[in-house]
């Protein structure tokens, strides 16, 4: 059975999610490119989880060709598979997925680059990541079997 499914992503995703929250707390204020990459990451994540549970292959989430850490091809594709009947996408959402996108597909928010970086508040992200796990929460638990296979399938019929 294919062990990486809709649900393990969406946890997965929540953990990193509720790893920002903690750093985004005032007293943190120093921790910006960690919060910045906790955020970023559970909303790949999260994303994915609602790929993989509308049947995309784990292969296709790995390739950088399709996916890789491309937030913006991510949404992209989400949103073409029906993302925004669970979630509506503001305008602000966007402008923060796009403004934090370049940093986090080159790896900036985990090693050091030098340089001037304009950053999306991180509120704008850390919002959207908590309004998106909520949304698809129910979908990725009831898409989680999707990718086991038909042997799977009937040892799961025969369980019930």
């Amino acid at each position: 059975m294919d062990q990486t499914n809709s649900m393990g992503l969406w946890t997965h995703a929540n953990q990193f999610y509720q790893a920002s929250c903690i750093l985004v707390q005032p007293e943190n204020e120093g921790l910006l490119d960690p919060s910045y990459y906790l955020v970023s990451h559970s909303i790949e994540l999260a994303l994915k989880a609602f790929l993989r549970g509308n049947g995309v292959s784990l292969d296709d989430l790995k390739n950088p060709r399709k996916f890789g850490h491309d937030l913006e091809k991510v949404l992209k594709k989400c949103v073409q598979l029906g993302l925004e009947s669970f979630l509506p996408i503001t305008e602000k959402d966007k402008f923060a997925i796009t403004t934090i996108n370049d940093y986090y597909k080159a790896k900036e928010l985990e090693y050091i680059v030098t340089g001037f970086k304009r950053y999306p508040k991180i509120q704008l992200l850390t919002s959207f990541n908590g309004r998106l796990l909520d949304a698809i929460r129910q979908f990725c638990f009831d898409k989680m079997n999707i990718h086991a296979t038909r042997t799977d399938n009937l040892k799961l019929a025969e369980d019930k």
